[in-house]
């Protein structure tokens, strides 16, 4: 009967000792890992090319500098307010509404490129279209809670190129053909270079 009485004590206190665990961890305060950081941006656009209009679509890019994955999202080109994960970041901002240029290698901030889609037919060009603009950030930390408004004036990462060509004799001429040599197709959007080769 001894003996039983020892097992049953033995049961009752492993059991207290671990309810007093649980209770114990349970009103520990534990960091809150859904806490986010608010982000509010907006343009000035005061640096357009002559004679097109504001872009309509941006697109971000955020690179967590202590490794992860891209974060991408695209809003209006006015202003923007989300939330994301405190931590540092670099970014890039470009609309993403230019003219006959799309984007490659976006993954990684160091490649990321825009390139003209060499498959558009060159008449079909026309001012007015939208040309591509850019902001780097080479450093950006985002902390719990509030941020402040940052306002950015991207800048743009095309040049308008217009050739005149007086020919003497247009009245005997049939047909005529050009071609431009040595410009780039793609630039690196967080360098703002263009690409060679």
């Amino acid at each position: 009967m001894n003996i039983l009485n020892y097992i049953k004590t033995g049961i009752v206190f492993t059991v207290c000792c671990i309810i007093i665990t649980l209770v114990r961890c349970s009103t520990e305060k534990t960091p809150d890992l859904g806490k986010q950081g608010d982000i509010q941006y907006s343009f000035k656009w005061d640096k357009l090319l002559k004679g097109h209009p504001v872009p309509e679509r941006v697109r971000y890019c955020f690179y967590p500098t202590d490794g992860g994955s891209v974060i991408q999202m695209e809003d209006d080109a006015d202003e923007l307010s989300f939330t994301l994960p405190p931590a540092r970041y670099k970014l890039l901002v470009f609309n993403c509404d230019a003219a006959d240029i799309d984007f490659r290698n976006i993954n990684k901030f160091e490649t990321a490129e825009a390139y003209l889609q060499t498959t558009k037919a060159a008449e079909n060009a026309q001012t007015g279209k939208i040309p591509l603009y850019g902001v780097v950030v080479e450093k950006l930390e985002i902390k719990a809670g509030s941020n402040e408004l940052i306002e950015f004036t991207p800048e743009p990462l095309v040049r308008n190129l217009s050739i005149k060509v007086k020919v003497d004799g247009m009245e005997k001429i049939t047909n005529c053909k050009g071609t431009i040599s040595g410009m780039s197709t793609s630039i690196n959007l967080s360098r703002q270079e263009i690409v060679t080769g």
